[in-house]
């Protein structure tokens, strides 16, 4: 395999990778790319993994969506790898290649022109270098290229700025975001992401232009970056677990961002908690330590979950007279239900899912019933634990316990969490799944019959099965179809 090398004419832009080898004998997927890039080579021209893949292997992770860019005619690419069944879009001189169970993104090598709308270069031009390429990337760690021959072609001083932790805009960086203001929560997110600091010529930056990221109703001519948009890096970001996000929220606000970002998480900071039940702090602080104390990665549902289960608390506060609690009470009755009309409003200005309004609504509407589960009866925690969102469940209720601590007198730990989880094995042991259940209580109880023996219509008919269903599972497995007619009689 031969690797171009005449375009990099700087030899200090050059830096070998260490233990190449043994890289790409782990990963298939580089292997494939690596594959298709010698295949570029062989046909005399050059190409590099760039972008994310380029710097995880630098970071000492296993590369995934791997993309490659090339000074290769997009044409003669996909006239090379027509065998690959491409689907391609040219508008930006960009095809698709899937090749051994993967799919690549292949780009030719460009320079980007004028934003009028802060997101679409006006022109875009194809050039030959990779450093003219690099040149136009949001930041440095970013803006790296990895030839064949585990070279990495550094012309953005994206190496020395991995180690020393930094995120860093390319050249101007005031320039990099008026191009596309989603750069902002895209440097913040990486910051958080990796545990790194953003330089401080960057940071002015987004706090001068944060404006730029959100609608003014005010001004027509501001259109702001798209709610779709915000919502896939608050996935992105939710995505590398809760720890992470913990940092981004907390990056955010220090660039006064959180406030218009996600002004609901905001307000819950300063919202007084009873120190007896929650040393850890306020509510906002609480909320930073339930998403410190996951260790859930690769879930996102989730992960949001803990970050909105207590976001209902802002508005149910009230501070009540007690004889227990000299200076009164801090409560927040009915938090969980009043929660998820919260959540609805977020969902929908950033356009969440149906399904993903549907997972986080529901969590947050029964985040607190677990922690009656020693006096709940036996269906009602065999349906949470037969709900589509049961995973989802138990982890809020580790994040939440595990905010608290592990030490002093109202302090919660792993103890506190497996009693819990033990209640709902115990109680539910022998009523099997929730099929099993409607089975058994097929021949037992109907509509019908509650109709003929009580005069009941419509809701009503509802209500007396849901009773009779309790009464049967709790107390009496073993009833017989007269046995509940007379139950029914009696009620």
């Amino acid at each position: 395999m031969k690797t171009f090398k005449r375009y990099f004419l700087d030899e200090q832009a050059r830096h070998p990778v260490d233990k190449w080898d043994e890289i790409v004998a782990g990963s298939g997927e580089l292997q494939a790319a690596l594959d298709i890039i010698g295949s570029i080579n062989n046909n005399g021209s050059e190409a590099l993994i760039v972008g994310g893949a380029a710097r995880d292997i630098l970071l000492g992770k296993k590369p995934h969506d791997v993309d490659i860019a090339t000074n290769m005619d997009i044409d003669k690419v996909s006239e090379i790898f027509k065998a690959f069944n491409i689907g391609s879009s040219k508008e930006f001189g960009i095809v698709a290649v899937p090749y051994k169970g993967y799919t690549f993104e292949i780009a030719h090598y460009r320079e980007e022109f004028g934003t009028s709308d802060s997101r679409h270069p006006d022109l875009v031009a194809n050039v030959d270098t990779f450093e003219k390429d690099s040149a136009r990337r949001d930041i440095t760690i970013n803006s790296l290229g990895l030839d064949a021959s585990g070279t990495i072609i550094d012309y953005q001083g994206g190496l020395k700025d991995l180690k020393k932790k930094l995120v860093k805009a390319v050249g101007n960086p005031r320039e990099r975001i008026k191009e596309d203001a989603l750069r902002i929560i895209r440097m913040l997110r990486f910051a958080a992401k990796f545990g790194f600091d953003i330089e401080p010529e960057t940071k002015d930056a987004i706090k001068e232009l944060g404006h730029m990221l959100f609608r003014d109703e005010s001004d027509p001519e501001k259109t702001g970056v798209s709610a779709e948009r915000l919502h896939d890096e608050l996935f992105k970001m939710a995505e590398s677990g809760g720890p992470a996000l913990a940092d981004f929220l907390d990056k955010l606000d220090e660039v006064g961002l959180l406030d218009k970002f996600l002004p609901e998480v905001k307000s819950m900071q300063g919202v007084q908690h009873q120190p007896e039940h929650h040393p850890e702090g306020d509510v906002g602080q609480h909320v930073q330590a339930a998403l410190r104390a996951s260790t859930v990665k690769g879930k996102p549902i989730t992960t949001l979950s803990i970050l909105f289960h207590d976001i209902g608390k802002p508005d149910t506060y009230a501070l009540t007279p007690s004889d227990k609690y000299p200076g009164g009470k801090h409560t927040f009755y009915g938090h969980d239900k009043h929660g998820v009309g919260v959540f609805q409003k977020i969902a929908n200005r950033l356009k969440f899912s149906n399904d993903e309004k549907n997972a986080i609504s529901f969590v947050i509407q029964n985040h607190m019933k677990p922690y009656k589960a020693s006096e709940m009866k036996p269906n009602k925690l065999l349906a949470l634990k037969n709900s589509p969102y049961w995973e989802e469940m138990k982890e809020v209720l580790y994040a939440d316990i595990h905010s608290r601590g592990t030490e002093g007198e109202f302090a919660k730990g792993p103890q506190d969490y497996e009693d819990i989880l033990q209640h709902f094995h115990t109680k539910t042991q022998g009523l099997g799944d929730r099929d099993e259940v409607k089975e058994k209580l097929k021949g037992l109880v109907d509509g019908h019959m509650i109709m003929q023996l009580t005069g009941a219509r419509g809701p009503e008919i509802r209500q007396i099965k849901d009773e009779v269903e309790e009464w049967i599972l709790n107390d009496n497995p073993e009833a017989t179809r007269e046995d509940v007619e007379e139950f029914i009689r009696n009620m």
